[in-house]
């Protein structure tokens, strides 16, 4: 199945679908009118992370067949005041889940939830949208123009040390997804245009 969000039936919610466009299936109704995104799978199909923006919080469903999908466990939180973690990949290992810290601010920083302790570790004070790379160890994230450099990053996690890989500064980066063998790395960017008007007055 494919994940994603859509506001198809009212606010954003988390749906599902076969690849053939067969099988549409809505998992969230629970938060109905409330918006759910930011969908994850677990590395074995059987549960799927999702954040929701009211609630300020991220959620873990435990899944079934389709329309039979099973409980929703609220993560803790992250211990900061007036932040909140919001998901964004599940690590291949199936131990931890990757996001950022967020605030009304934005983003402020990496977190690493473990599905093991149920702590947070928090690795950098910028950045968002992190994703691992196949060894559970090593995440590419990125950063937005114009508050800091749009840029795309490598982080390892026992080290704690990160890297620019690359910047595409002033224009900025809108996702980043490495394939499953890390030989690439895909991202989108949003082009900064402008147009030159003039305008006579009568």
């Amino acid at each position: 199945r494919i994940v994603f969000s859509s506001n198809r039936g009212g606010g954003s919610q988390i749906w599902t679908i076969n690849p053939d466009g067969s099988g549409l299936q809505q998992l969230t109704p629970e938060h109905r009118g409330k918006n759910m995104t930011y969908p994850a799978w677990s590395p074995d199909g059987s549960r799927l992370a999702y954040s929701g923006f009211q609630d300020r919080s991220t959620f873990v469903m435990e899944l079934g067949k389709p329309g039979a999908e099973g409980p929703v466990e609220t993560l803790p939180p992250t211990g900061q005041q007036n932040s909140w973690f919001q998901a964004s990949s599940w690590s291949p290992d199936g131990r931890r889940l990757a996001g950022a810290r967020r605030s009304v601010r934005g983003s402020e920083g990496i977190l690493v939830y473990s599905l093991d302790s149920r702590r947070y570790e928090h690795f950098t004070e910028f950045g968002s949208y992190p994703r691992w790379l196949s060894d559970s160890r090593r995440l590419v994230f990125i950063t937005f123009a114009p508050s800091s450099r749009s840029a795309l990053y490598l982080l390892d996690t026992r080290s704690r040390k990160f890297q620019e890989l690359l910047s595409v500064t002033p224009n900025n980066l809108s996702f980043v997804a490495p394939s499953p063998d890390d030989r690439r790395i895909y991202f989108g960017v949003t082009s900064i245009e402008a147009d030159v008007w003039l305008m006579s007055v009568e």
